[in-house]
C-alpha cells in the first residue's frame, strides 16, 4: 500500500508535472510550474492511489482510477496556472474512465452514462456558442464542459449526485474565500478544476464506503 502510494506520488512529481508543463509550453503559456504545484500533483496522485487501494477490489479499476488521478492532477495544475484544460489530458482521463466503467458495470451501463452525459455536455456547448454570439460570456468554460463525460463515467449513476455536490461545495467555498480576501469579483473567472477533482474523488469513492 505504502509503496503503491509512493509510486503514484513519484509519477505525479516526475511524470505528470512535466507533461502538464509541456502542454502549457506547446500553447505558449507558462514556462515552468512551481514546486508547490508539483507537490499538489504528487499529493493528488498519492491520495487517489490510496483511495483506489482501499476501496476498489478489481485491479483494472484500481489502476484506471489511479492513472485518472494522475491526469486530473496535471489538469488541476494547468487550470490553476493558465485556466486551460489541455485536450490530450482530457482524452487520457476519458480513456481511463471508459476502462473503469466498462470493467465495473459493463459496456451497456457505460454507454448509457456516456450518452446521457454527452447530451448534457452538448446542450451546454450549444448554449455557450449562442451566448458568445450574443456577446455575453459562457455559462461554463467549454474546457470544463468536456470533463462532464469522463467524470460521469467514473461516478456512475450512483455517485453522480455526490460528485456534483462536492464540486459545488468546493467551488462555492473557494469563491467566497477569494471574494472575502478581495482577490476576486463577481466577473472573475475562477478555475473549476479543484471542484472537478473533488467530483472525481467523491463521486467515485464515496458510494463505495
Amino acid at each position: 500500500m505504502v509503496l503503491y502510494a509512493c509510486a503514484s506520488g513519484i509519477l505525479g512529481w516526475a511524470g505528470m508535472t512535466p507533461l502538464a508543463q509541456s502542454s502549457l509550453r506547446a500553447r505558449d503559456l507558462a514556462d515552468s510550474i512551481s514546486l508547490p504545484l508539483r507537490a499538489l500533483v504528487a499529493l493528488v496522485c498519492a491520495i487517489g492511489a490510496l483511495g483506489a487501494w482501499f476501496l476498489l477490489d478489481d485491479l483494472a479499476c484500481c489502476l484506471a482510477f489511479s492513472l485518472a488521478c494522475a491526469c486530473m492532477g496535471a489538469l488541476l495544475v494547468c487550470d490553476l496556472c493558465e485556466h486551460v484544460l489541455p485536450t490530450e489530458l482530457v482524452m487520457g482521463l476519458l480513456v481511463f474512465a471508459l476502462v473503469f466503467r466498462i470493467t465495473a458495470s459493463g459496456i451497456g451501463n457505460a454507454f448509457a452514462i456516456a450518452l446521457l452525459a454527452g447530451l448534457i455536455a452538448s446542450c451546454l456547448l450549444l448554449l455557450n456558442h449562442l451566448r458568445v454570439r450574443r456577446g455575453t460570456g459562457e455559462i461554463i468554460g467549454s474546457g470544463d464542459v468536456r470533463m462532464i463525460v469522463p467524470l460521469a463515467l467514473f461516478s456512475g449513476f450512483d455517485g453522480i449526485a455526490y460528485g456534483i455536490f462536492a464540486c459545488a461545495l468546493v467551488m462555492g467555498t473557494l469563491a467566497l474565500v477569494q471574494l472575502a480576501c478581495g482577490k476576486a469579483c463577481r466577473d472573475t473567472h475562477i478555475a473549476l478544476a479543484p471542484g472537478l477533482t473533488a467530483w472525481l474523488f467523491m463521486g467515485t469513492l464515496l458510494p463505495l464506503l
